[in-house]
């Protein structure tokens, strides 16, 4: 599922999520303080599944900007700036 996927901007669902990007803009804004004060909103939501024991390969997302990542159901790990990397 996405809503203007980043990047491509394309969408798969028919209309806009309006209730989800709301409350992912709120969360956002909740944990990260300063992205509420630099105006920062969520217009973009991509939904990743994943089988048991499934991963994303650690990758660099560029041209973006803030992120958000919620984990249902499982226990995940989400690793930004390794060490060596800012």
């Amino acid at each position: 599922l996405s809503w203007c996927r980043p990047f491509s901007r394309l969408s798969s669902c028919g209309e806009r999520p309006t209730r989800l990007l709301r409350w992912s803009e709120e969360l956002l804004h909740a944990l990260a303080p300063g992205a509420a004060a630099a105006g920062v909103r969520v217009d973009s939501l991509l939904v990743q599944v994943y089988a048991a024991g499934g991963s994303l390969l650690p990758h660099t997302d560029a041209d973006l900007s803030w992120g958000l990542g919620v984990s249902l159901g499982a226990e995940a790990v989400f690793e930004c700036l390794p060490r060596g990397d800012g």
